[in-house]
């Protein structure tokens, strides 16, 4: 099956298939298998970490039958759950909050016990008040 439709690889992605391929002295045909189960298991994608994962666990147990199956499945799982715990990482905004100071935290109950003036003593004030911008200015 084609994937790319005829469009070269990558380089880096060419690169990386050769070096499994002489490390692990795999056949065409494990490698073809290999590349097809993981571009189907990450939507067409060829993470360098699933792919590098198959082919050592497969070369550990010696047989590339049980790679493709057991192996595969289990590292298809893993990406799946990496992926998915991504996307919940980016999903969610910080909520910066931050402590202020002892000396900067106001006290506002003693702005609410203070009792409102009457409007006798505001009607006084007022008078005095105007009483002072009527008075001339002594310069001296």
């Amino acid at each position: 099956m084609d994937f790319s439709g005829g469009v070269e690889p990558a380089l880096a992605d060419l690169q990386l298939i050769e070096d499994i391929m002489f490390k692990q002295k795999l056949p065409p045909g494990v490698m073809n298998v290999l590349i097809y189960y993981v571009m189907l298991r990450t939507d067409m994608k060829l993470p360098k970490n699933m792919l590098k994962n198959c082919e050592f666990m497969g070369a550990k147990k010696g047989t590339y039958g049980e790679t493709s199956d057991g192996i595969g499945q289990k590292e298809a799982r893993e990406y799946e759950t990496f992926m998915k715990e991504k996307e919940q990482k980016g999903s969610k905004k910080p909520i910066r909050t931050e402590l202020l100071p002892d000396w900067l935290q106001t006290d506002y109950s003693q702005f609410e016990r203070k009792q409102v003036k009457s409007e006798e003593e505001l009607e006084q004030k007022r008078r005095e008040l105007e009483e002072r911008l009527k008075k001339p200015k002594v310069r001296g």
